[in-house]
């Protein structure tokens, strides 16, 4: 996610966005839910809604032809997160109706939320069309690195 923020370094929002959700990211790992339920719920709030914001702030920069892969991940994220929200409400109201019903369906909202978000990241590409100045350096010290040629030394 740093490699990517790195790439729209123009974005000051990119990287307060990427900040907030690993800090609350680091909240949620030290607080496990058995020790810490009130406040793991709140780190679990906060950093799905710092990720699907950082997501979406980098969206803006997203390469066209990887823009509705990227959308489609988003939504994914959103609608998981919003089941595993709904999954929270409902157990609260009766302990049983998820056991009983559907044990698995809070696994496969969570599962499929944070795999969505994982592979966000790897699909994102930066469009340096864009951005024709930004564009025009990457070009020119690709160039200049692609036509740099190793010294060869002759040796009798």
């Amino acid at each position: 996610m740093w490699l990517n923020a790195k790439e729209v370094s123009d974005d000051k929002f990119v990287y307060r966005s990427l900040i907030l959700f690993q800090f609350a990211f680091g909240l949620f790992l030290s607080a496990p839910v058995i020790e810490f339920g009130q406040m793991h719920g709140l780190c679990v709030g906060t950093f799905s809604a710092a990720s699907l914001t950082h997501f979406f702030a980098m969206m803006r920069h997203c390469h066209s032809r990887r823009l509705w892969k990227c959308k489609v991940l988003l939504v994914i994220s959103s609608m998981s997160f919003l089941t595993v929200f709904a999954l929270v409400w409902i157990s609260r109201a009766d302990h049983h109706v998820l056991k009983d019903r559907s044990p698995f369906l809070f696994y496969v909202a969570e599962a499929l939320g944070l795999s969505s978000q994982a592979i966000f990241p790897m699909l994102w590409f930066r469009d340096h069309t864009a951005n024709p100045a930004r564009s025009a350096l990457v070009t020119s010290s690709w160039q200049r690195e692609a036509c740099r040629r190793p010294e060869v030394s002759v040796s009798a």
